[in-house]
């Protein structure tokens, strides 16, 4: 279904008619407040449990989850394997009736690379006895819409819809060097309608054109992924009030963004892929009135692309480099049985695609997340008397960090348990209303040292897939590139094709415009 058509609905509907538990399992929490503001009114419980509320806000939430209470619940992919998240979900004998994946497409995109929860969804599922499933996205072609089916069993697919708005205008417009392209953007900017966005390639290019844009006299503002969770929220409310009238963005201002008065999507450099320019191009328009969906090529941008790709996929001396040297950065060192590396380790470059080819090799074993240090405080004091009265006690009595936190070992010591059975009792007081558990935790993730070192023929092993994925997004680039400067046949229906889906002429973009 084309972006902004309703694909929502879908599960919506289905989830009115079962009247249980429908889990939706989405990939950024913009996409899922957005959900739960839209569906506000459905007349059952709607919620979505993610990383901005703090621990006492999720601890209220998975509290009050009731077993016969018609539920949509929005989570992460990673929430799925979360220890407390599964023993609130055991604790209650609740199982999902369906488990819908909004924007399926990201277990191809992202579930190979930096977001390898998607695939172990299927592990969910096996232990909820696999219930209904339903997989929705915009831009799936053949292959990745292959994938999403072996993954999740899906046995139907529901393809009979078009893939093009005709609202959407589509051009590209080809410009020579920066000033060139600055001066393209601001000519097109300040005759257009508004309110609208320019989608950049990085963040630096977002604030320079902010800047740049307000220089001249334009309301801007930009929005990029490192700004602070504050910042953001304001960019993004701003825009979305109608008090920004351009918004100069990554693509981590994206979905869940539904503001259906934008006139114009401008990308000032290119995309990945086909799909990922359709993804963004679709969320104007989406009131049915015109947008202009304008690409402003220069080919040396094609350059920042292909450096995103080497980046992500090193070749076997920068691979072996990495297993030796760059990954030792946790609290403990790479040497010995166990290797912790912290979280925010996985947001780093490419520490997490690294990481899940060493893994594929056989070099190191996922031991899982691991907290070494938490936050605990005894909100039940009966608890101390009752069935956790042994864990009241370690709890009380166990060594402290610095920082003031309890020392998960010294628990699991006192209790005569492991640490992993320890963090599993707490799990469950947790739930029970016995103590609280504070956001703040030292979180590591630790893996097994399966082999000393790396050999040739694991780095053959790695360079295989490493290629693969290499070759996957260059074609993938390629692709984008000759739709870009194509001059002969209509861009809609160029798309549509790549979709998978025939259609007619669109009469309206620059190549159709010109005939």
């Amino acid at each position: 279904m084309p972006t902004g058509s309703g694909k929502s609905l879908c599960y919506q509907v289905a989830a009115c008619a079962m009247q249980g538990f429908t889990l939706v399992v989405s990939p950024l929490i913009a996409l899922m407040e957005d959900q739960v503001r839209s569906i506000a009114g459905l007349g059952f419980k709607v919620a979505a449990l993610n990383s901005l509320m703090d621990s006492r806000q999720q601890m209220a939430l998975l509290r009050g989850l009731e077993p016969d209470e018609p539920l949509i619940l929005f989570v992460a992919p990673e929430r799925l394997r979360d220890g407390l998240f599964q023993a609130a979900l055991e604790s209650k004998s609740m199982r999902p009736d369906m488990v819908v994946v909004d924007e399926a497409h990201c277990i191809s995109e992202w579930g190979h690379d930096f977001r390898a929860d998607y695939l172990f969804i299927p592990d969910f599922l096996d232990r909820c006895g696999w219930p209904r499933v339903m997989a929705l996205t915009a831009t799936a072609g053949d292959q990745v819409r292959a994938e999403i089916c072996q993954l999740l069993r899906i046995a139907r697919v529901y393809g009979d819809f078009p893939v093009h708005r005709p609202n959407l205008i589509l051009s590209v417009r080809s410009v020579r060097g920066k000033e060139d392209k600055q001066q393209e953007l601001l000519s097109f900017v300040r005759t257009a309608r508004m309110p609208g966005i320019v989608y950049t390639s990085s963040r630096g290019a977002a604030e320079d054109l902010d800047a740049f844009l307000r220089a001249a006299g334009i309301n801007a503002a930009y929005y990029h992924g490192e700004m602070k969770a504050d910042d953001r929220v304001r960019a993004s409310d701003a825009f979305m009030s109608g008090q920004t009238d351009v918004l100069c963005a990554t693509k981590a201002f994206g979905m869940g963004i539904d503001k259906p008065d934008i006139r114009f999507v401008i990308h000032y450099q290119i995309t990945e892929s086909i799909e990922q320019y359709w993804q963004e191009a679709g969320r104007g328009g989406r009131d049915g009135q015109d947008c202009q969906c304008v690409q402003l090529y220069d080919p040396p941008d094609i350059k920042i692309q292909k450096g995103f790709i080497t980046r992500s996929y090193p070749k076997p001396l920068a691979v072996k480099k990495a297993y030796q040297d760059e990954l030792s950065l946790g609290p403990l060192p790479w040497g010995g049985d166990a290797r912790d590396i912290p979280m925010q380790r996985f947001y780093d470059d490419n520490a997490a695609i690294l990481l899940k080819r060493f893994e594929d090799v056989g070099l190191i074993a996922r031991v899982g997340e691991v907290m070494t240090a938490v936050s605990v405080d005894l909100v039940d004091h009966r608890a101390a008397r009752g069935p956790y009265a042994r864990l009241a006690a370690a709890i009380n009595s166990a060594s402290s960090t610095a920082n003031g936190l309890s020392r998960l070992p010294d628990i699991a010591f006192k209790l005569g348990v492991s640490d992993a059975e320890a963090l599993a009792m707490l799990y469950r007081a947790a739930v029970e209303g016995a103590i609280d558990l504070g956001s703040r935790a030292d979180r590591i993730i630790r893996y097994r040292t399966v082999k000393p070192d790396i050999a040739d023929a694991d780095l053959e092993a790695i360079e295989e897939k490493m290629a693969g994925r290499r070759a996957y997004k260059t074609q993938r680039l390629d692709e984008l590139v000759a739709y870009l400067e194509n001059t002969m046949q209509c861009r809609a229906r160029l798309i549509g094709e790549y979709l998978g889906k025939e259609m007619s002429d669109c009469g309206r973009c620059d190549v159709c415009s010109r005939q």
